[in-house]
């Protein structure tokens, strides 16, 4: 039903996908590489293939970091997360101070606890 309103209301943006974008603004950070102490293959957006301007972390097998803007056109479409194929949730979206650099795995590692 919510998807048939959307069509025939284009402007119309569901409280999901609004609660989604917010998430995705509250949890933005600049992304430059000397920022992180990391090679830069490692800040490497999974959607874009470049290192973002503003990232925000994507919870997925292998925590990424994603370019906002094309995250945020993801989630405006309704189109699902690029590695999962999942729809992409609040619950996807994890703040920059939840997410370490490990060097063994060679990816960013949530840490809920912190």
């Amino acid at each position: 039903m919510e998807e048939q309103l959307d069509r025939l209301f284009p402007s119309r943006v569901s409280a999901g996908v609004q609660g989604v974008l917010g998430k995705i603004d509250a949890c933005l950070f600049a992304t430059e590489p000397t920022g992180f102490q990391i090679p830069g293959v490692h800040l490497t957006c999974p959607i874009t293939l470049n290192i973002p301007e503003r990232g925000v972390f994507s919870r997925t097998s292998l925590q990424s970091v994603y370019d906002s803007t094309a995250l945020k056109e993801l989630v405006s479409r309704r189109l699902p997360h690029p590695i999962s194929r999942e729809a992409i949730t609040a619950a996807h979206i994890v703040p920059k101070e939840q997410c370490h650099f490990d060097p063994e795995k060679g990816a960013f590692i949530h840490s809920a606890s912190q």
